[in-house]
């Protein structure tokens, strides 16, 4: 009772005054000194910074009945033994003592201190020295200060001491758990019935393989082991049985919360765990750079640390809240379970939690009564086999008053395994979380918590696959289940699995990007297969592969025809490889399968992908150079403004000089340590150095041959060029041819009579040569011609010259057509050989794959 007044009181100081906080958290801040024999106290630390009030334990009980206590603890698992429970009341004894000496003192230090100030406002100042009262209150006071200054630190140890050892004390016990370990669990009560199978049930590392849902080989360099991947299925089912879970809870009258995953030691400490534990299941985060800074192992201590520090009202008793989060467990005990989804370092759980009143002590029992009839109905509907556990002593943890676990039937294992547990914890947690519900009067008292697992989903998933699972390999999916997973059935997925190509195998597969093996071959392909990881469309600034090539090479794969490294030009074609090798496995793949199949390849390479990239890429130099004589322009006008770049550049570039001083000094010591590493890497890099010339030799023969085939391609680009050259000029001389025509038929009025001759007809002038002696009619006639020729309006001038234009618009027109037919007959018929080409190959593989199957079959 006193204990409970006093939390009474304290609670509500707490809620009336904030200076009382202010001036606590003062008085509380000393020097952290370290006890010997205990854990450090994050919790008491916490309180002692005045984040918090310190944990108002029940000592009155354990100081009553002592030895009841002690039985208690050595029933219990844990560090604690029978004398650590003697050690904690004298601490406590001690402590109290000190206390109430303390508290003495400071009364008696009031009381010096009014009868000073009596005798000061009743004397004067110079006759309060030669009052004896006046002496011996100074007296006095100066010893009660001294022996205050000495039981302060005594105090603080003393109290430091008490909570690193009574706050790892364990809860009261019911009178019905069973005493002893694990094998002394009592059945409650048995739910549904065992599945029976016509074969061998398989384990759910298996199944979950076989049907695309679980990864768990091949992790230990990526998350480290008891690591798992959920997918395709996995994740959905991971998802359907949070979704039905949290439905049914929510119309259950809970209340969802979204936690934190990471907390402070001291929530976790007031739930009952010790984070600084020797062998802790709990992760902590660097302490560097995130001090007290943990991973939840359960939503159990997010939840309560929501209600840490806060009161609830008594008319929202009991509060029910549910939770889904990521849990972090260190799993310290290795040799248990290091196969499978049993024993992982992370998994996903719906967790129940409760605050309760402590009217009669039965509120939070019963509470625990709820939670397991709403797990046996989940459980029910998910069609599962069951057992409800009374748990023994030993397996109640610190925090649990009881504890009931349900253990499913997992065929796949062979026996029953663990998939949730509930405890009521009274106000073990509350005391040192300081959780509490304030009553109709206003009276604040300690609430009673409970916790219970709802789902696991890494042991639910075990229990769902092994249960449901059939002769096919496939599995069931419950009725209760469906709507939240969208099917009826989980089976294989039409995609396949992936293959592991790393280096922790007996064959090597890959051992760098395009220096591939045979997956069951041990030599290595040809030196110029090896240079292929240097890919040829990046030398020629191309975009991919000739997509006909790739399409012939994804055939293969699809037919599994090869398991010979190809001689690859780009990094495209260079996975293609990686895919086609992967399709076969198994001692009956040869090497020799296929010998003239590489060659094939190559070839197609060589005309359909890499003589097309040749043109593409001379087209755009072509462009190139045009577009750089149009942009010439613009890098004059750029000169000017790089000229003032360059001055900004100079300025801060001293300044940067002046900086880079400074950092060549802390530099230098790096570099020294650098050197002393680089002179062991010379040796290796030596080596490699040798190796990378022999394949820059065997790049420089490539690309020999590519640019031979580039001076071909640009060969006949040059003579396309030429041709149209050639045509521009025709039509550029028939157009001059024209103009002059134009220029000579329209002359001045004052021109001489023989240019007038100059400018008639062809024919004009060969009859007048040919006649011996022409006629004066004949001259006279001529004569007029021309007069009238001279005389034609300006408007039949304009008309000739627009009708030259348009011929010789017309011819360009004509040109440019007749180019692009001949283009589009050389496209067709590049085409139709291609086709023809890649229908010959194609029969050709399909009588390499059936030859090759029937070598398998013999």
């Amino acid at each position: 009772m006193a204990a409970s007044f006093s939390c009474r009181l304290q609670g509500s100081l707490y809620a009336l005054s904030p200076a009382l906080r202010s001036c606590s958290r003062l008085s509380l801040a000393l020097t952290h000194r370290c006890c010997h024999g205990a854990p450090p106290s994050s919790l008491y630390a916490h309180a002692r910074e005045g984040y918090s009030h310190k944990p108002e334990l029940d000592m009155d009980r354990v100081c009553a009945e002592p030895e009841a206590v002690v039985r208690n603890v050595e029933r219990r698992k844990g560090e604690l033994r029978g004398e650590d429970v003697w050690r904690i009341v004298e601490l406590w004894k001690k402590l109290q003592a000190t206390k109430a000496e303390i508290s003495a003192l400071e009364e008696h230090k009031k009381v010096i201190s009014q009868t000073v100030k009596e005798l000061v406002s009743k004397h004067e100042k110079k006759t309060l020295a030669t009052l004896p009262q006046y002496s011996d209150a100074r007296l006095g006071g100066r010893e009660v200060r001294r022996r205050l200054s000495e039981l302060r630190p005594e105090e603080s140890d003393l109290e430091e001491e008490f909570y690193r050892r009574a706050l790892r004390l364990p809860n009261d016990t019911h009178p019905d758990t069973p005493e002893g370990d694990e094998s002394q669990a009592r059945v409650l009560e048995l739910v549904g019935h065992k599945p029976e199978f016509d074969f061998k049930p398989k384990g759910h590392v298996e199944l979950g393989e076989n049907l695309g849902l679980i990864r768990q080989r091949h992790l230990s360099h990526i998350s480290g082991h008891r690591s798992y991947y959920l997918r395709g299925a996995g994740t959905r089912l991971q998802v359907a049985l949070q979704n039905f879970t949290l439905d049914k809870l929510l119309h259950k009258g809970f209340i969802p919360l979204t936690v934190p995953d990471i907390l402070k030691g001291a929530v976790f400490e007031g739930c009952g765990m010790q984070p600084h534990a020797h062998r802790s299941q709990v992760y902590a985060l660097d302490p560097s750079r995130s001090p007290d800074l943990n991973l939840a192992g359960t939503g159990e201590v997010g939840i309560a640390g929501f209600f840490m520090d806060h009161a609830v009202r008594s008319s929202d008793l009991p509060v029910r809240s549910v939770c889904s989060s990521t849990c972090y467990r260190a799993e310290t005990d290795t040799g248990r379970e290091t196969w499978g989804l049993y024993r992982v370092h992370h998994f996903n759980k719906v967790e129940m939690f409760a605050v309760t009143a402590d009217e009669t002590g039965q509120e939070s029992a019963e509470m625990l009564d709820e939670f397991v009839s709403l797990q046996k109905e989940l459980f029910s509907e998910l069609e599962l086999h069951f057992r409800v556990l009374d748990m023994p002593t030993q397996e109640l943890g610190a925090p649990a008053y009881r504890k009931f676990d349900i253990e499913a039937w997992m065929p796949g294992r062979d026996s029953y395994g663990e998939i949730s547990s509930g405890s009521n914890c009274t106000d073990y947690q509350s005391r040192r979380l300081n959780i509490l519900y304030e009553k109709e009067n206003g009276f604040l008292r300690y609430a009673h918590t409970v916790n219970a697992t709802a789902c696991a989903i890494p042991r639910m998933i075990i229990s769902l696959l092994e249960t449901h699972q059939t002769r096919e390999g496939a599995v069931l999916v419950p009725k209760a289940l469906q709507p939240y997973f969208g099917a009826e059935r989980i089976e294989k997925p039409t995609y396949g699995p992936l293959k592991y190509i790393g280096p922790n195998q007996q064959h090597k597969h890959v051992t760098q990007l395009g220096h591939a093996r045979c997956f069951t071959c041990t030599r290595l392909p040809p030196p110029r297969a090896r240079a292929a990881h240097i890919p040829l469309s990046s030398r020629l600034r191309s975009r991919s592969v000739n997509m006909r090539t790739a399409s012939v090479l994804l055939l293969l794969a699809a037919m599994e025809v090869s398991c010979r490294p190809l001689s690859s030009s780009s990094l495209k074609e260079a996975k293609v490889e990686c895919i086609i090798q992967q399709t076969l496995s198994g001692d009956d793949a040869q090497d020799e399968c296929v010998p003239q199949l590489a060659e094939e390849l190559q070839e197609i390479q060589r005309h359909h992908g890499l003589l097309q990239e040749l043109q593409e890429l001379a087209e755009h130099e072509t462009k190139r150079e045009r577009d750089d004589e149009d942009e010439g322009y613009e890098d004059e006008e750029d000169e000017g403004y790089n000229r003032e770049d360059e001055d900004e550049e100079e300025e801060f570039g001293e300044r940067d000089d002046e900086e880079e001083g400074e950092r060549d000094d802390e530099e230098e010591g790096e570099r020294d340590e650098e050197e002393e590493e680089e002179e062991g890497g010379r040796a290796e890099e030596e080596e490699g150095e040798a190796q990378d010339e022999e394949e820059v030799t065997e790049q420089t023969e490539e690309d020999e041959e590519v640019h031979e085939l580039m001076k071909e391609a640009q060969k006949k680009n040059s003579e396309t060029e030429d041709e149209e050259q050639g045509r521009r000029q025709q039509v550029e001389k028939l157009v001059e041819k024209e103009e002059e025509k134009e220029v000579q038929s329209t002359p001045t009025a004052e021109a001489p009579e023989e240019e007038l001759r100059t400018s008639e007809e062809p024919g004009d002038q060969k009859r007048s040569e040919d006649s011996s002696t022409p006629s004066t009619e004949t001259q006279t006639q001529s004569h007029r011609v021309e007069q009238s020729e001279t005389e034609a309006p300006s408007a039949e001038k304009t008309e000739q010259k627009r009708e030259m234009e348009k011929a010789s618009d017309e011819a360009t027109r004509q040109f440019e057509r007749e180019k692009e037919e001949r283009h589009e007959e050389e496209e067709e018929k590049e085409e139709q050989d291609e086709g023809e080409e890649l229908l010959d190959i194609e029969s050709q593989l399909r009588k390499v794959a059936s030859e090759l199957r029937a070598l398998r079959r013999g």
